[in-house]
């Protein structure tokens, strides 16, 4: 998977990380879907029938943030604001990004800030 920016900055991972936890055995969130690490979200075709490294929980979360980002561009491809790209992912991990993915959850309408 290739992201767009391929950096994403300390703020918004910490934030991801804070917001999420880290659990290195696999469990059901809320929703009933099962997650891994910083709430990377089990598809059918991964198997985690043992913990998990941190960094292994640290590749999840960058493929992840790679996802969300790929998402927006092709949903918002106008979002060229780093701040705004960043406080969208994270509220993709907040709702869960395959309902994300296939919900109409999606945002309207986001505008991009005028430029002085």
């Amino acid at each position: 998977m290739h992201c767009h920016s391929s950096y994403f900055t300390p703020a918004c991972i910490a934030f991801i990380k804070q917001g999420q936890g880290l659990s290195l055995e696999k469990y059901q969130d809320e929703h009933g879907v099962w997650v891994i690490g910083y709430g990377h979200e089990i598809t059918a075709g991964e198997t985690f029938n043992n913990p998990i490294s941190v960094a292994k929980a640290e590749t999840l979360l960058f493929t992840d943030l790679c996802t969300c980002e790929e998402l927006i561009h092709a949903k918002l491809p106008h979002l060229k604001d780093l701040f705004q790209l960043e406080a969208l992912i994270a509220w993709m991990f907040s709702v869960g990004i395959s309902r994300c993915c296939t919900s109409e959850m999606w945002p309207a309408h986001i505008s991009q800030p005028e430029m002085f």
